[in-house]
């Protein structure tokens, strides 16, 4: 089998034994746990598959890899700034909390701890941010240009930490097999997961309480393998002086207490960290109770509600109009941070009031061009959005509160290049795949003082999908997890 490879904009050619490196590379992820629950088996742990995976990394162009890097911290200090301004959330997210029911009851909560006043003024910002590239001439060199465009931002509730990890190391041994350079240059460290625990550390620390508790609030649906790993690594790096217990909001109604001194307890342990790694809906009585029990609580919060309400892509829309991404980065000497951020954005548009002119031309030229936008709700979980011919149709039937709660996003075009697809009972797929790159990072401020503490950008996550394909997740999609080749 020969696959090609572009290297410095030439073509390198390379022989290798495809069916051997692929039984190589199924056995690596089996053996250092880059698995996950099966469809059939989401609660049943005796039953693992391999995560769908490529079996080289994809080439990316090293100049927007590093933008998103350089960019990444500007972006952490933008939300960690957009979340503290309380009075910028409610009014931006209360359209869309309108036809959204979580978002409405965060807004809820949101509102009534801020009144109350704020326990815990240290903020915890775990970003991931999605960029993929788009490609176009220089109209005077007539030259290919690269280009690095946001997708969206996520706090907190954000997976890849350990699998990014882990598809690097598998792929530089693939790469070494088939004889390909397997240099750092090439094929960029990719610490995520060790970053993840130093900082959650480091957050444990400022609590100041040895005996206080990491809490891990998600579903059994939701604990998975990753979340194991990072458990057992956390274990390791503290050498078992961080005490890790994890549970659901339903099983915190009946777990959790506040005490007088608005300490978040289990039993007689304070909890220093409540780390979400799932989302529920809080319709619930109970549920809604404790997650407002826990945000009235002196323990860190990943996320806050504010940090969740901030991450929505409503939020990401309203920060691409002009003087947006300014208002949070007033200072002339800080001019040029606001120009790194919005070199990112795509034309996002809002469609909360279709009188308006503008969102008027906007809704008209998706329903003649639907394949130049992505429609998307405001909710968690990714997925869920609308392409093509659906825009159109979804445009014309939505209700006016309906609309409010999505945003069209001009779609771009992505580099692609050739890949193999690796998935459980599914063969391999050979074909271009175009690539999500992410970012990730933290930071650590203060909400009445504004101080920022920390805030530092380590590793990356790469997914890709084949070339045309809309949805590309890893767990529901037809994703696979990938790492960048840099060229």
């Amino acid at each position: 089998m020969k696959f090609l490879l572009p290297e410095e904009q030439t073509t390198a050619v390379v022989e290798f034994n495809l069916e051997t490196l692929i039984d190589d590379a199924i056995h690596w992820a089996h053996i250092h746990g880059m698995v996950t629950r099966t469809k059939e088996n989401r609660l049943n742990p005796d039953i693992a598959a391999f995560l769908p995976f490529s079996l080289f990394p994809t080439p990316f162009p090293r100049v927007i890899f590093e933008q998103a890097q350089s960019v990444h911290t500007l972006m952490q200090l933008l939300y960690f700034r957009v979340s503290s301004d309380i009075e910028f959330l409610r009014e931006n997210i209360q359209s869309t909390a309108e036809t959204n029911e979580l978002m409405a009851d965060l807004l809820k909560i949101m509102n009534i701890v801020n009144e109350e006043g704020i326990k815990q003024p240290l903020n915890f910002i775990l970003m991931r941010a999605d960029y993929m590239s788009d490609m176009g001439k220089n109209e005077q060199t007539g030259e290919t240009e690269y280009g690095l465009k946001q997708i969206e931002v996520n706090i907190g509730q954000a997976g890849g930490f350990v699998n990014s990890a882990n598809i690097t190391k598998l792929h530089r041994r693939t790469m070494a097999l088939a004889g390909f350079d397997t240099s750092k240059e090439k094929m960029p460290d990719n610490p995520c997961d060790t970053m993840l625990i130093n900082a959650l550390v480091m957050a444990w620390k400022k609590f100041d309480d040895k005996d206080a508790i990491i809490l891990i609030v998600a579903g059994k649906l939701y604990r998975d393998y990753e979340q194991y790993q990072l458990n057992y690594l956390m274990e390791n790096v503290s050498k078992n002086k961080i005490k890790i217990v994890q549970m659901s909001l339903a099983e915190a109604a009946e777990e959790l207490t506040l005490g007088n001194d608005h300490s978040l307890r289990y039993g007689t342990q304070k909890v220093a960290i409540a780390f979400y790694r799932s989302f529920s809906s809080l319709r619930d009585e109970r549920i809604f109770n404790v997650r407002l029990m826990i945000e009235r609580s002196t323990a860190i919060k990943i996320p806050t509600v504010a940090n969740a309400l901030a991450s929505q892509k409503k939020i990401q829309q309203i920060l691409a109009k002009p003087g947006m991404v300014e208002r949070f980065f007033p200072h002339p000497n800080e001019a040029d941070k606001v120009t790194a951020i919005r070199k990112t954005f795509t034309g996002l548009y809002g469609l909360d009031d279709p009188d308006n002119e503008n969102t008027k031309r906007v809704i008209q030229d998706a329903i003649a061009h639907p394949d130049n936008y992505v429609m998307k709700p405001s909710r968690e979980g990714g997925g869920n959005n609308f392409w093509g011919d659906e825009i159109p149709k979804k445009l014309r039937e939505m209700s006016r509160a309906e609309l409010s709660g999505h945003i069209l996003m001009q779609k771009v075009h992505p580099f692609s290049a050739p890949n193999y697809m690796v998935r459980p009972n599914d063969g391999v797929q050979h074909g271009n795949v175009v690539t999500e790159l992410s970012t990730f990072g933290t930071l650590l401020g203060h909400v009445k003082t504004k101080a920022v503490l920390h805030n530092a950008q380590q590793g990356h996550y790469a997914r890709s999908k084949p070339e045309g394909a809309t949805e590309g997740g890893v767990y529901g999609g037809g994703g696979v997890v990938d790492s960048p080749f840099l060229f």
